[in-house]
């Protein structure tokens, strides 16, 4: 995804040791994806990324797609609790948090959110291990005609660390 993307805004680099790309925390820095009819994952869903976090200090979107709606984002916020959310095509929306073990600063990570649409479960993964998961509707997820946004958003602080890896399976 990142060769076909574009970096908005200012306070970004390229980790040249591991292969990732940095990020300040800097308002409006994020990478964008123009939409395209593969982004929107309608059934079942993974998202993949290796991340690593310099601090915690406010919600930050690892990866959403915009629009009118956000079918799919995954999200850590200012605790380091991760969120997987999803917009269902009947208006409907469904989450995740990871409560129960957050994230810290400084360390990487392994994140892997997994929506079945057959059976409506979803599972947020952290370094392999099953971290939370619950059952929940089985509808069609939403489309967008909205950018895939990596990072952070328009108007809202990017992550401050280095995103590594980013895949997304449907």
């Amino acid at each position: 995804l990142f060769g076909s993307g574009t970096i908005n805004g200012s306070g970004s680099g390229w980790d040249t040791t591991d292969y990732g790309v940095t990020m300040d925390g800097t308002t409006g820095l994020y990478i964008s994806v123009e939409d395209d009819s593969t982004l929107d994952l309608t059934n079942s869903i993974s998202l993949c990324v290796d991340i690593k976090l310099d601090t915690l200090a406010a919600q930050h979107h690892i990866i959403r797609k915009h629009g009118t709606t956000a079918p799919y984002r995954l999200t850590i916020e200012s605790d380091g609790d991760i969120t997987f959310a999803v917009d269902d095509s009947v208006g409907g929306e469904e989450t995740v948090a990871t409560t129960d073990t957050p994230i810290s600063a400084g360390t990487r990570y392994n994140i892997v959110a997994v929506r079945n649409q057959g059976t409506g479960i979803m599972s947020i993964y952290v370094d392999g291990v099953l971290n939370t998961s619950t059952t929940n509707s089985t509808n069609a997820l939403d489309t967008s005609t909205g950018e895939l946004e990596i990072g952070g958003k328009t108007g809202v602080a990017s992550i401050d660390g280095t995103i590594y890896r980013l895949a997304l399976y449907h």
